[in-house]
């Protein structure tokens, strides 16, 4: 290595050690995926050979990712910690990639250029991003280690020293081992560049030529010759590959992925899309789009043909649905799997080398003296610095894209969470987290607790998430209404997984948990809420698990490290002996370069950019136009930041701030504080120059249902800026200002003695009766339903959970499921309640992946109904009631009046009806989109509900119908007063089921 260059590069070394130890500090924790392989870490820190964790999904193979950077973590955490092991890795990994870089740039560019590329690797937009906004530690692991087998690889290929084959299967063992998709990638987009390369330069070594010289027939002749050895070279990688990781093919062979692909922003048409366009093209591109057509022409010169094809392959794939390219080459299958800004991070680490050869040209090579030659050094001082100065600032707002767009919540304190769960045997049941990003891994890390969720879908089994397309429950929200039916599936049916905690950072989730029967326990120390199942139980002393050949747990535990191992070895084996290296490749000529067309693209792309980003602000901005304005409110509404939304109010109507924000509050209810927004539909009437009246659409989802809201705001324009005349009017206050009501209050005292270990638990009340009055299986079309009613006989208040199963002609079951949030699942002493219970969806999560052994809805032939109660202490809000209750032809209209002391935040309505002979035959849950304030009334109106598709096919008797395990034969009957609200054929009966947020 020259002297200038070994500058250089130790340089490098420590720019990137500088720059990326430093930062690493204050980002790996805000970045998708640093939690994650520290959870993995955690896992072979506390059983090195385990094959499987219980943490997540109900137990999942850890084999499902390779496992060399998650043990490396592992064994430095015995000494300092994950965290830091996590940064220690990385830092080490930094200095693994600049190397690669720097001997990867050797071959391809010659050594007066490897100094360069080196120094701009540490740089490179995407290698930033991927570990500063990404945390991708795997694959930069892999990447760095393919980077360095390499030149290795070539070296075989083109001298035929057995040295440099070794070393260069070393180095693939631990890329396999780190991240096996670089590997088998990296074959096709690295490796066969790389032979081809070696074979051009062994033909001019061989027939005495230079690459100008070289002929078709040579380059044949030689590639026919290598035809054995690259066979040889490939059948042993892949080999090496299998063996490895050998237990992860034998789990993907034996458990194959079997679910619905995950939308992801890189399949995107960037155009459309332009936020995706901007992490998955512009950010990990960036400055070097400055020099793309510089780097498309070198690698389309004649001794880099191969790495031209390979570079231009990645790039376009790396588009990802912008064009149709992509997903004819990869096929639907492929493409809908693979996340393609993969494609992009290889094609930009290839472009390195070529990157270094343009800045080593403008410091000190022909371009510099090209400007000079055409202007003076004062332009060429300009230009050098104009483009360090954009990679300077471009590599800060890369590592530091958190601070202007939130990427994560902000950060979660997890010591309350992990001592709430460790007191109490709180971790002998399931929990849940919600809006925790992926903090909730570090929480996974930290606690002996399990989880329903998880942070790695490829290795979930449970068709309650495989159907849909949900990454993971905890940000549920935003995949829409899927995400939210996936995550209903498992509060609704917590007995099932034995779920019993919620820790919810997320204000949106609350009325789902409640109406779903969760209950809000407290809040911890850290603000997060806890929510309780009540009656579900305990985890099984023994949980199932997917066992492999024990073999195969000797082998993850011990090939992956020895692969590093060996890797050390070898290293110490050549600096031991001190191999001599063979001399690679001439620098690269670039005396005849078009540099006034490579100068004139650099600018017009920098102030096409600027040029389009200024127009984007005068388009887009908030208050430009008339559209802008109404998107610009709706969209502060939507994130909840109110006082923002407040400053679009023109100044001569709209009120203080302060009494702007209680007039939100007053209006409390699903709209304001439950909801995420989907889209608006705008139209104008009225329209003049300077002020038009816009009617809105907006649509919403809720964690219960989806909602349209409709508004008509007047706009007005001042100073080429739009505003909104503030459309809200004063209250009305009720006359009584100050008033009281009388309540009952429950305390569940139980029997319970104070012990130093743990609360004793067999103190349990006896459950409290209820008694099903009556249900039915309705088929409506091709879905089955179980409705019916529940009464709570007692004088105690009573839980309820309440489970329908169907049955076969032989009695055997064909699913079973639970009711959601058609119910209410908490009764006073001789309240009802009505309850519906849904089967397709068990349905479908049942059969989606298995049509061939569906079973039809339409064949059941009976069906058990499964009620359990218990005693509940849980302020219930009863001072509500309905008024004013009108029935028509074709809707039902009424009155809920709140004549208490708290707000009904969300009121459900439940409406049952009823055909001819009195049958229950349908419930139908009504969400109103506002709440009712204390000693208020709130008048409501919808649709009555088609009853003419829906069919009684079984009716609930005794012997099918369980209360506590008890057959309805022997509990207490219980007989209502009739209060059906009847019209003609339509008779219907209304039950209010209010949502109270506590504090």
């Amino acid at each position: 290595m020259p002297k200038k260059n070994r500058t250089y590069y130790y340089l490098a070394l420590l720019l990137g050690l500088i720059f990326h130890a430093n930062t690493s500090f204050f980002t790996f924790e805000k970045t998708y995926d640093a939690f994650v392989h520290i959870f993995f870490a955690q896992h072979y820190a506390e059983s090195w050979f385990s094959t499987w964790s219980y943490k997540w999904y109900t137990g999942f193979a850890t084999i499902s990712y390779p496992p060399l950077v998650h043990q490396s973590i592992a064994i430095f955490s015995k000494f300092i910690g994950l965290k830091l092991g996590f940064l220690l890795w990385s830092t080490i990994m930094v200095l693994v990639y600049i190397r690669g870089v720097y001997k990867f740039s050797e071959i391809l560019v010659g050594e007066k250029y490897a100094g360069y590329a080196a120094l701009m690797a540490p740089f490179a937009p995407s290698f930033v991003e991927a570990l500063h906004i990404f945390g991708q530690l795997p694959s930069l692991t892999g990447v760095a280690f393919l980077l360095n087998a390499l030149p290795q690889v070539y070296k075989w290929f083109r001298f035929l020293r057995y040295r440099y084959l070794f070393t260069g299967f070393s180095l693939l063992a631990c890329t396999t081992c780190a991240h096996h998709v670089t590997t088998i990638f990296g074959m096709v987009f690295f490796i066969l560049p790389i032979m081809g390369l070696a074979v051009i330069d062994r033909a001019c070594d061989l027939n005495g030529v230079k690459i100008d010289r070289l002929k078709l027939p040579m380059f044949l002749k030689e590639v026919f010759v290598g035809i054995p050895r690259a066979i040889v070279f490939g059948m042993t990688v892949i080999a090496i590959t299998l063996t490895f990781v050998f237990p992860y093919w034998y789990w993907s062979a034996t458990d194959p992925i079997n679910q619905i692909s995950i939308p992801h922003g890189s399949r995107d048409s960037f155009i459309e899309v332009m936020s995706s366009g901007l992490v998955f093209f512009a950010i990990p591109w960036c400055i070097l789009l400055l020099a793309l057509p510089f780097i498309f022409q070198k690698m389309f010169s004649k001794r880099l043909i191969f790495f031209g094809l390979s570079f231009s392959l990645a790039f376009v794939l790396g588009t990802g649905g912008t064009t149709p390219i992509p997903i004819l080459l990869l096929g639907e299958n492929a493409f809908n799997i693979l996340t393609l800004d993969r494609f992009t991070f290889w094609a930009s680490i290839m472009a390195l080398p070529f990157w270094g050869v343009f800045i080593f040209e403008l410091s000190e090579g022909s371009l510099k003296k090209y400007i000079i030659d055409r202007t003076n050094k004062l332009s060429h001082t300009f230009v050098f610095s104009f483009v360090f100065a954009i990679i300077i600032i471009c590599n800060i707002l890369i590592a530091n894209i958190g601070f202007f767009k939130s990427t994560q919540p902000d950060k979660i304190d997890i010591d309350p969470i992990v001592k709430f769960l460790e007191m109490d045997q709180h971790d002998n049941w399931r929990y849940l987290t919600l809006g925790f990003g992926d903090q909730m891994a570090w929480l996974s890390a930290n606690t002996k607790a399990l989880s329903v969720d998880g942070n790695y879908h490829s290795a979930r089994r449970l068709p309650e998430m495989t159907v849909r397309a949900v990454e993971r429950l905890e940000n549920a929200k935003y995949s829409g209404m899927s995400g939210l039916t996936a995550l209903q599936q498992f509060i609704s049916n917590a007995d099932k997984f034995n779920l019993k905690y919620i820790f919810s950072n997320d204000k949106f989730y609350e009325p789902i948990l409640y109406f779903s029967g969760w209950s809000k326990v407290r809040k911890l120390d850290n603000n997060i809420d806890i929510w309780e199942k009540k009656d579900v139980a305990p985890l099984p002393k023994l949980l199932p698990y997917k066992s492999i050949p024990k073999y195969q747990s000797i082998m993850w535990g011990i090939l992956p490290i020895a692969s590093l191992v060996i890797l050390f070895l070898v290293c110490i084996f050549r600096k031991v002996y001190n191999l001599k290296e063979d001399r690679l490749v001439d620098d690269i000529d670039n005396s005849s370069q078009n540099w006034h067309f490579h100068i004139t693209w650099m600018f017009v792309l920098f102030f096409g950019i600027m040029f389009f980003l200024i127009k984007s602000a005068q388009v887009y901005g908030e208050q430009n136009s008339k559209d802008n304005v109404v998107n610009a409110y709706f969209n502060a509404l939507d994130f909840k930041e109110f006082s923002k939304a407040y400053t679009f109010f023109h100044h001569n109507n709209k009120p203080e701030l302060e009494e702007y924000l209680i007039q939100l509050s007053l209006e409390d209810g699903m709209l304001a504080s439950y909801t995420k927004l989907k889209n608006l539909e705008i139209s104008y009437t009225e329209t003049i120059e300077s002020k038009t009246f816009a009617h809105i659409k907006a649509n919403w989802d809720s964690s219960v249902k989806s909602y349209t809201s409709y508004h008509s705001f007047e706009l007005v324009k001042e100073a080429e800026k739009w505003f909104i005349n503030y459309p809200y009017e004063k209250s009305i206050i009720p006359p009584n200002q100050y008033f009281n009501t009388p309540s009952i209050d429950w305390k569940n005292q139980g029997r319970r003695s104070v012990v130093i270990d743990q609360t004793d638990r067999r103190d349990e009340l006896d459950r409290p009766e209820v008694f099903i009055s009556e249900a039915n299986l309705i088929r409506k079309d091709t879905a089955i339903y179980l409705v019916g009613m529940i009464v709570n006989t007692d004088n105690v208040p009573a839980y309820i959970t309440i489970n329908g199963v169907l049955l076969d002609e032989n009695n055997d079951k064909i699913l079973d499921y639970n009711c959601r949030d058609i119910a209410k699942f908490r009764l006073m002493p001789k309240e009802s309640t009505p309850f519906r219970i849904d089967f397709q969806d068990a349905y479908k999560q049942t059969f989606i992946f298995n049509e061939s052994n569906a079973i039809k809805l339409e064949d059941p032939s009976g069906f058990l109904l499964n009620v359990k109660s218990m005693v509940t202490d849980e302020q219930m809000y009863t001072h509500y009631g309905i008024n004013n209750i009108k029935l028509s032809d074709d809707s039902i209209s009424g009155e809920l009046i709140n004549s208490g002391t708290k707000e009904i935040s969300i009121p459900q309505i439940l409406t049952t009806y009823y055909n001819h002979d009195q049958k229950l035959i349908w419930v139908e849950p009504k969400y109103l989109d506002s709440g009712v304030r204390p000693q208020r009334s709130k008048s409501f109106e919808f649709a009555n509900e088609d009853l003419s598709d829906k069919k009684i096919i079984a009716e609930g008797l005794s012997e099918n119908l369980f209360i506590n395990g008890i057959s309805r034969d022997f509990m207490n009957s219980y007989i209502e007063v009739d209060r059906l609200k009847s019209r003609e054929n339509l008779k219907v009966r209304i039950f209010v089921n209010p949502f109270v947020p506590t504090k």
